[in-house]
């Protein structure tokens, strides 16, 4: 398991097939940094239902709470036999200084 440097919890909007749902999400940052990025992950758990019923292939669009959009994706093909709360997940290597890090990501900042 990776260790984490920063972690924090906001809420957002879920997009798929011109329809949102209200959904909260994490950013977390590793401690390690790769290639001398940071390593940020968007997670969000997303209902399984209300994602089948939008035609869910491999990804959604996370409205962050600042209105920045991010493309999250599942690994695999999802499938009524899968858990009720689905992880999709996104990972930015864009950020190399804790100053471009609270600014990207202004979820961190407490």
């Amino acid at each position: 398991m990776t260790n984490t440097l920063h972690k924090a919890d906001a809420t957002g909007k879920l997009e798929l097939a011109n329809e949102t749902a209200p959904v909260s999400y994490s950013v977390t940052v590793a401690t390690e940094k790769e290639n001398g990025k940071f390593a940020v992950t968007l997670l969000v758990k997303a209902p399984r239902d209300w994602l089948l019923k939008r035609g869910f292939t491999s990804s959604a669009t996370l409205v962050r709470h600042d209105g920045d959009q991010v493309e999250l994706h599942h690994d695999g093909e999802l499938d009524v036999g899968e858990a009720v709360s689905v992880e999709l997940s996104a990972v930015d290597t864009s950020c190399s200084d804790d100053s471009e890090l609270q600014r990207k990501y202004p979820e961190l900042r407490g």
